[in-house]
């Protein structure tokens, strides 16, 4: 089966990206739909992955540029699979902040955060799946290569100050066959800034619930 159009712009890039420098700009979506002949929205999915991947940044005023090689902690994806505590790692990478986690962590575009991504399973149930982000500069070196202690929210919680919402949204596709429901299905995400006695944000995570599984009301 041939790989989307969007795979193909993508993987295509990345290897483009092996031979550029940190901070070289990348070509404009205009262009890189040009030359792919493809429309801007299939770039945009493309590029859009790869800055997920903390391979690309964008700066909105400048462009979309390299990230700096030495960061991206891709590779660990597939070295922490295994069922921790019914906890599934699913994704790990430190990048750049992009502009929504610059907002809110109140830090420049250019700080570095720690993203990981991890299913909640019960019973070999999926219950809820957790998009965790840290500031990079507030975690200990130590704790960047010991997953339990990043997943380990008791401390800073009993510390520090927790604000949250609850927003119902249709499960994202990316989400919807890990938590085995149909692409489309309302569920309830919750949002979690974590921030010191102080008020500095340190650590905000989305929480996708299976709304089959785990059941939150909302009463107004």
């Amino acid at each position: 089966m041939q790989k989307p159009i969007y795979i193909q712009i993508k993987e295509q890039i990345e290897q483009e990206i092996g031979l550029l420098k940190t901070d070289d700009i990348i070509e404009s979506e205009r262009e890189l739909a040009k030359r792919f002949n493809a429309s801007r929205m299939t770039v945009r999915k493309a590029v859009d992955i790869l800055v997920e991947e903390g391979l690309l940044y964008r700066n909105k005023n400048l462009g979309t540029f390299v990230c700096d090689k030495s960061i991206v902690r891709k590779e660990a994806v597939d070295i922490i699979l295994d069922d921790v505590d019914d906890n599934k790692i699913l994704y790990f990478n430190v990048k750049y902040a992009d502009k929504e986690l610059s907002d809110i962590f109140n830090i420049p575009e250019r700080d570095l955060v720690v993203r990981l991504a991890k299913s909640n399973i019960k019973d070999g149930i999926t219950l809820s799946v957790d998009d965790i982000y840290y500031v990079k500069k507030y975690v200990k070196s130590t704790d960047i290569n010991s997953i339990t202690k990043l997943l380990d929210f008791s401390k800073i919680v009993k510390e520090g100050l927790v604000r949250q919402r609850f927003i119902p949204i249709s499960v994202p596709v990316n989400y919807s066959n890990i938590l085995k429901i149909k692409h489309g299905t309302p569920i309830i995400m919750v949002e979690s800034l974590i921030s010191t006695p102080e008020g500095i944000p340190i650590a905000f995570v989305r929480s996708y619930n299976n709304p089959y599984e785990k059941i939150i009301e909302i009463i107004t």
